[in-house]
């Protein structure tokens, strides 16, 4: 009994072909491949999201600047000791006590306050920058990881449609085979159920592919239905662990709580200059009736903090708990995010372990299977169920490579966002 069955080498030949007539509108051309530096460009070149955080920064540079200052003066208008009753009654000239007058009050607010509160507005400017590099790089972080994973939908989906191709062929000519009695029609019923099995994982993977095309046009807008490249993304392989390690500490996440707790600090420096007191200065001039001299009046105003107890030592005591605050939460962070990087490590690691041994030996062995399995069909020695078996097998085998590629750049992303430069 003789059927033809291609290979399944002509099976990849075909997934190379449908991929260069265009699978999807999505492949049209490679003139138009969104690589991932392309993509990451496009996320950081009219992102709203860092646009607004520099303004944040520029807000911050100039409230240092401002916070330096001496406080706007105040103009004070008013009369002064106005009869209400009697024949003078409401008469801006009758009585000489009866005054206009016009002054000027200006605060003085020492200088070291002054100085602190400027120094704490360039640490909350420190802090933006810092959450302005935070934030560029979990934008990046997303949008490589949408951008893998719609490169892996479509590398399934490409590999799925080769092999459905070659099964729409082998049911053409298992038809044959049953007219001439070379094949039965269960061999058929086999291969068209296998057929439906594969088209629904296309399906699958073209749904794969719109919700990470998606994800990612939250970032690059209608860039994101561009096709991707055929090869894997190009990743820069990371150092050894420990030097990894070594090298979080400096992440902008955990920088900008050391901001935090030095921000803090110097609100204990402030709290504690609360007991020393600002002082401010009054000028006024009051013009009586005609009959009468003006007057000149000069005030100074000092603060007297006499409830330390309850106002300055509290808010000193307040301060220094948000600094202890500061800091717990800062370890807090720091644990987690070596949690995060050791497992996103352990990831890359075992995946490209697996990779390895699947191009080495696993998948060699599935395609000789696959041929083996055609061979004795061919010749009568076996039947259509265990082709059908090897065949399944095979594109399993490969659909898992496509899925240890996809996780072990998956890895590399989330190591590059915690050790990006």
């Amino acid at each position: 009994m003789f059927v033809s069955f291609s290979p399944c080498a002509r099976a990849l030949r075909c997934a190379a072909l449908l991929l260069a007539s265009g699978l999807t509108p999505a492949l049209a051309g490679a003139a138009d491949e969104l690589s991932l530096d392309q993509a990451l460009d496009l996320a950081e070149a009219n992102q709203p999201l860092l646009a607004g955080q520099r303004a944040a920064v520029r807000a911050s540079e100039e409230a240092a600047v401002a916070a330096r200052q001496l406080p706007d003066p105040k103009l004070q208008l008013g009369v002064l000791n106005l009869p209400v009753t009697g024949p003078d009654a409401f008469s801006l000239t009758s009585d000489f006590m009866t005054m206009r007058m016009i002054g000027v009050t200006q605060e003085f607010p020492r200088e070291a306050k002054r100085q602190l509160r400027s120094e704490l507005a360039s640490i909350e400017g420190e802090q933006r920058q810092l959450e302005l590099a935070f934030t560029r790089r979990a934008i990046r972080r997303d949008v490589a990881l949408a951008w893998v994973e719609a490169w892996y939908a479509q590398r399934a989906l490409i590999l799925t449609r080769g092999m459905e191709h070659e099964t729409e062929r082998q049911i053409d000519s298992l038809a044959i085979g049953v007219r001439t009695a070379r094949a039965s029609q269960a061999d058929v019923l086999a291969a068209r159920i296998e057929l439906d099995m594969m088209r629904d994982r296309g399906d699958a993977q073209r749904q794969r592919d719109a919700t990470a095309r998606a994800e990612l046009s939250r970032w690059i807008g209608t860039a994101a239905q561009r096709p991707l490249p055929a090869a894997p993304p190009a990743l820069p392989a990371p150092a050894a662990l420990a030097a990894l390690d070594a090298r979080l500490r400096s992440h902008p996440h955990l920088s900008a709580f050391d901001r935090q707790v030095a921000g803090a600090e110097k609100e204990v420096q402030l709290a504690q200059r609360a007991s020393a007191p600002d002082w401010s200065l009054a000028v006024s001039y009051a013009v009586r009736g005609s009959a009468y001299s003006d007057m000149v009046s000069v005030q100074v105003g000092i603060d007297l903090p006499v409830f330390p107890k309850n106002r300055q030592v509290r808010e000193v005591s307040s301060k220094l708990a948000l600094a202890d605050r500061a800091r717990a939460l800062r370890e807090d962070n720091l644990r987690e995010m070596q949690a995060m990087l050791a497992r996103a490590y352990a990831e890359w690691t075992s995946a490209n372990e697996r990779l390895a041994r699947y191009r080495a030996s696993t998948l060699p062995q599935a395609a000789a299977r696959t041929e083996a399995a055609l061979a004795a069909y061919r010749t009568g020695r076996a039947d259509l169920a265990k082709v059908l078996e090897a065949r399944r097998m095979e594109l399993d085998l490969r659909m898992q490579q496509l899925m240890l590629e996809g996780e072990a750049a998956r890895a590399q992303v989330q190591i590059s966002y915690y050790n990006d430069d």
